[in-house]
């Protein structure tokens, strides 16, 4: 949840623990967690937003990367159009 002060943050948590517990969930210790958004940021669904920005977080680039790199190596002897069909859906999907 977002919210202005760090009161209203307090007070949000707390109402929202006994919601979830009634629909059978549970926050998890660790990613249920307070920050300023402005300055340490936090990662979710793959974006990392802080001051008002979001970018893709670092494990979601470097799996990217990873299922890029065997699709462009040098020595595969594969032309350019062919690899840029083999790598422009994955683009386009990310």
């Amino acid at each position: 949840m977002l919210c202005r002060t760090k009161e209203e943050a307090e007070t949000v948590l707390n109402e929202l623990r006994p919601w979830t517990t009634a629909a059978g969930l549970t926050l998890h210790p660790t990613k249920t967690r307070m920050v300023e958004a402005t300055s340490e940021g936090f990662d979710f669904l793959g974006w990392h937003f802080r001051g008002g920005k979001k970018w893709p977080r670092k494990k979601s680039l470097q799996k990217l990367q990873d299922k890029l790199r065997p699709l462009t190596r040098r020595t595969q002897g594969w032309s350019l159009r062919e690899i840029a069909a083999r790598v422009n859906p994955i683009l386009r999907g990310w």
